[in-house]
């Protein structure tokens, strides 16, 4: 019981991990665009 509830903390922190990052590509892209906007 021990292991599989560690291996779920270590799947839940890096699905946290991974949707952090989603979201820093995604904050990332509209600062470029809108950069690019605002040069145009």
């Amino acid at each position: 019981m021990e292991r599989r509830l560690k291996l779920l903390v270590v799947i839940l922190g890096m699905l946290m991990i991974w949707y952090y990052a989603q979201m820093l590509v995604y904050a990332e892209v509209l600062f470029i665009l809108e950069r690019l906007s605002e040069r145009f």
